[in-house]
């Protein structure tokens, strides 16, 4: 089964030197005040009580999904190796450097700059200093936000153009899995429906047909967002479209944008 990974194509080949994949020095553009640990199902988390963004993220976006989900397939684990090597190194110093690409709104990555820590909790990245965008584009990528308690899924404009969709009310969560194709509805299903009885994080691939019969294949992250008391109940994500060659004879996809 093609994972984001293998989707990214060409761009993964990073690079031996991974703390120096730019041809060229970075332009420091500039700075925002955002926390992330190394725990891969934690999020982003910008301040509280401040206003701002990360590349175009609203803190509620962030919040939608793994902070993984928006880093580049070849940079996830680099968070987690910083940590290690501060661990095991002995040495006084305080933080290490960390660069890593970060899916911004617009669809490009962006290469940032992190301080890595470790703390009595784990691993901490702050910062964090934007620097250059890399050249390669991102895949198309939009957000979803699921009330379970009056049962509407809103979409964010960028999710509508990739499902082919008008804009309009709310649709109810059977509507939605109405549309994915059949193979991949129970996959669907079995997430959420973990993810609503024990909040972990939801992952899934699966694929939707257009009106020519062509299935398109998307992934999906998401998590259960924090309820106020009283309050309904949300699952949000994100959704990437991996656009895919189809390897004659299978309906998984083989290729795509990372």
């Amino acid at each position: 089964m093609t994972t984001e990974r293998d989707a990214a194509g060409p761009d993964r080949a990073r690079e031996a030197a991974h703390h120096e994949p730019r041809t060229t020095s970075p332009r420091l553009l500039w700075q925002r005040r955002v926390d992330v640990t190394e725990d891969v199902n934690g999020t982003f988390r910008l301040p509280p009580g401040r206003s701002g963004d990360l590349l175009g993220w609203s803190g509620a976006d962030l919040q939608c999904a793994p902070y993984v989900d928006f880093v580049h397939p070849d940079d996830r684990d680099l968070l987690s190796e910083a940590g290690e090597a501060l661990r095991t190194s002995g040495a006084p110093t305080a933080f290490v450097p960390l660069e890593m690409r970060v899916l911004g709104r617009d669809r490009r990555y962006w290469w940032t700059r992190w301080s890595v820590v470790v703390t009595d909790t784990g691993v901490r990245a702050t910062g964090v200093d934007y620097l250059a965008p890399h050249p390669a584009k991102g895949p198309p990528v939009g957000t979803w936000l699921w009330d379970d308690d009056a049962d509407a899924v809103s979409w964010s404009t960028e999710m509508l153009d990739m499902f082919g969709f008008s804009v309009g009310p709310p649709v109810a969560y059977a509507d939605f899995l109405a549309a994915v194709v059949e193979d991949d509805q129970g996959t669907v299903d079995r997430a959420v429906r973990r993810t609503l009885d024990d909040g972990g994080p939801y992952v899934v691939d699966f694929g939707i047909a257009d009106e020519t019969g062509r299935e398109h294949w998307f992934h999906a992250a998401g998590r259960l967002l924090e309820r106020p008391a009283g309050g309904p109940r949300y699952l949000g994500g994100l959704l990437k479209y991996l656009n895919p060659v189809r390897r004659a004879g299978s309906r998984r996809p083989t290729t795509g944008c990372g």
